[in-house]
């Protein structure tokens, strides 16, 4: 078996092949989509599959029987449509993931603004490892209601009259009823709605920028990887990443007290990678 907590400059299946049989426990993986954007995402179709259901083939080998994968991708390439196929066929297929990003990256006004990425999460087998995640619900009907004062005596209660009452709740612009003492507010404290297959998080590439953003355009949201891996894994579980990029999965897993493999072709990325795990260590 590999080290674990280590990112290895390798071949992502020369890596896989050095793994012992059933002993990963979770797969989050970020391949490249093939959607001809960068150097590094652009091979021939044909190539491109191959290597993608080849690494299925490993992950199905080295994966425990309890354990499951989610694998990163967009329904607008028709090689990704093919290899989810592949997946209904030779798994156990439990979602199909759309991430909102939030903003898109086009301009244009010819069509819809693409707005989503796809996770794949799927399994070897019908049992597998899964807890439930909660988030906050933006619902009328699992909104709690408060009775709150007006400090501006101006009929309507800002988020600035509840920081001066010091409650911690936030009022929900969006619905306005009208009555004094019975405006709508969500208990921010309180996680209450079983998380959906629509998942919101900002994508990076319009936060504010930084260095592995500037290099690694398809970076994804730390609380999303994040999300992947508490779902799915217990504390000190194996968390393989065979795409590490940036290295974004390798920080969750230390951030929630997971090990790691990890595998990257280029070195630079294995840098940037270790760089900000370096760092993590430092903010211990």
């Amino acid at each position: 078996m590999l080290e674990i907590n280590k990112i290895y400059n390798i071949d992502c299946l020369e890596g896989l092949k050095l793994i012992d049989d059933n002993s990963i426990d979770l797969i989050v993986t970020d391949p490249p989509y093939n959607i001809k954007l960068q150097e590094w995402d652009n091979l021939e179709s044909g190539k491109y599959i191959k290597l993608i259901i080849d690494c299925l083939d490993e992950f199905k080998r080295i994966i425990k029987d309890d354990g499951s994968i989610y694998l990163f991708g967009t329904t607008y390439s028709k090689d990704f449509i093919k290899i989810m196929l592949f997946i209904h066929d030779n798994f156990n297929f439990i979602n199909h993931i759309k991430w909102c990003k939030n903003s898109g990256i086009s301009a244009t006004k010819n069509k819809f603004i693409k707005q989503t990425e796809d996770i794949i999460f799927f399994s070897k087998n019908k049992k597998y490892k899964f807890y439930p995640q909660y988030q906050f619900s933006f619902f009328e009907n699992v909104y709690n209601r408060f009775k709150k004062s007006d400090k501006d005596n101006d009929g309507i209660i800002y988020i600035r009259d509840l920081k001066e009452s010091g409650e911690k709740y936030q009022y929900n612009i969006r619905i306005k009823r009208g009555q004094k003492d019975d405006d709508i507010f969500i208990d921010i404290t309180k996680e209450n709605k079983l998380v959906m297959d629509w998942w919101y998080f900002t994508n990076l590439i319009h936060k504010e920028a930084n260095s592995f953003k500037k290099l690694n355009f398809a970076v994804k949201p730390l609380e999303l990887i994040k999300r992947c891996i508490t779902a799915s894994s217990d504390i000190n579980d194996i968390i393989l990443d065979c795409f590490v990029g940036s290295g974004t999965t390798m920080v969750a897993c230390k951030q929630l007290n997971r090990n790691f493999i990890g595998f990257e072709i280029s070195k630079l990325y294995c840098e940037v990678a270790n760089n900000r795990l370096n760092l993590e260590r430092k903010n211990e």
